[in-house]
């Protein structure tokens, strides 16, 4: 009776790769942050409103958007409404509205690494809104975010 054939000896047990850092190994074409408000009214507008013009924000009526230059003009920082998605009354104007629930902010990213300015800027602007307006942060995937997910951005 023939022997089957031996077959080849195990590989030494190895340890496991640790998985890339999973918002690193994708590009982002887009980077989003949400600020949720935590008591959305007629003040918190009105708050909003003077943000808004504190950072010489400017209203795009065919997007209806507010777009913020920071230090890179040709690529400016998007505040858009949260609920409904990308819908903003235009403030600065006095656009009546029902109020605000939370805002997105958004930003592309670099296309060279050295050019990230503007991601120093975009991580400023949602940290103080979420003092400002003592809401909750969340990232893309509507996690809090955290130094991690703005380490992430800034690269």
């Amino acid at each position: 009776m023939p022997l089957a054939p031996t077959p080849p000896p195990a590989e030494p047990a190895q340890e496991p790769e640790a998985p890339p850092a999973p918002k690193q190994a994708k590009k982002v074409k887009q980077h989003s942050l949400f600020v949720i408000f935590s008591k959305p009214d007629a003040t918190t507008d009105e708050r909003l409103t003077e943000w808004l013009r504190s950072k010489n924000a400017r209203f795009d009526a065919i997007k209806k958007v507010f777009l913020i230059d920071g230090q890179q003009p040709s690529n400016p920082v998007t505040v858009a409404n949260a609920f409904p998605p990308g819908d903003m009354p235009d403030l600065l104007g006095g656009e009546t509205h029902e109020p605000i629930r939370g805002v997105s902010l958004l930003v592309k990213p670099p296309l060279r690494k050295r050019r990230n300015q503007q991601m120093h800027v975009y991580v400023a602007l949602a940290k103080e809104m979420n003092e400002t307006f003592s809401g909750d942060v969340l990232d893309a995937d509507r996690a809090p975010a955290t130094e991690s997910t703005y380490t992430q951005i800034i690269g």
